[in-house]
């Protein structure tokens, strides 16, 4: 794995999915068991979305009592794999800092795009995660299922996922993993964030 990037796969599911997938996911090997984290999240812009204009996210998150602030890059997707920056910092609380990543390079040009402009959150999403850490031959990935609903404006959509991600190892046991579920669920693969969700419930991306 490369520092400071993320390699995922994201499946959507229905309600009925989750019981059976959970069920198979008995019979791998499991690093630890399942952990319930209450995520909430902000996911914050400028009022002329210049972030997203620069194709970078940013969003502060609770993940049960604590904090962390999150930079992601534009995404690249080959065989449904989402490659992209990820920069992670634990904070305070859930408010826009941009400042806690200024020992960082990408800082100066966070500063340059947002200069003086208040950052506000454009989406935010509540959700319970299930997450589990398996290997699948000698790669370590988290898989995780989410429930719950993003909030844009005045709208919602549910959340009702499932992803893997890459910890160690290789992106073919990733493709591998996520290509048993697809044939054994009938799943489908979803390049959709859960940003880029909210984003289109309010014709942003439209």
């Amino acid at each position: 794995m490369i520092k400071n990037r993320e390699l995922e796969i994201k499946m959507m599911l229905l309600p009925g999915d989750i019981a059976p997938i959970k069920n198979f996911i008995k019979s791998l090997y499991l690093l630890n068991n399942k952990q319930i984290i209450h995520m909430t999240a902000y996911y914050y812009d400028t009022a002329d979305h210049s972030l997203s204009h620069n194709m970078l996210t940013y969003r502060v998150r609770k993940e049960n009592s604590r904090y962390i602030a999150t930079i992601k890059g534009k995404p690249q997707t080959i065989n449904f794999i989402t490659n992209r920056l990820e920069i992670n910092r634990p904070v305070n609380s859930i408010k826009a800092d941009i400042n806690v990543f200024s020992d960082i390079e990408l800082i100066p040009a966070l500063a340059d795009i947002v200069k003086d402009n208040t950052l506000t959150p454009l989406v935010t999403n509540n959700f319970k995660r299930q997450q589990y850490v398996l290997f699948i031959n000698n790669s370590k990935i988290e898989l995780v299922i989410d429930t719950g609903f993003i909030y844009a404006g005045i709208y919602k959509a549910p959340i009702c996922e499932l992803e893997l991600e890459l910890k160690t190892g290789q992106a073919d046991d990733l493709l591998l993993l996520a290509t048993t579920l697809q044939k054994k669920f009938s799943l489908k693969p979803s390049l959709s964030s859960k940003f880029s969700r909210g984003l289109n419930l309010i014709n942003y991306l439209k």
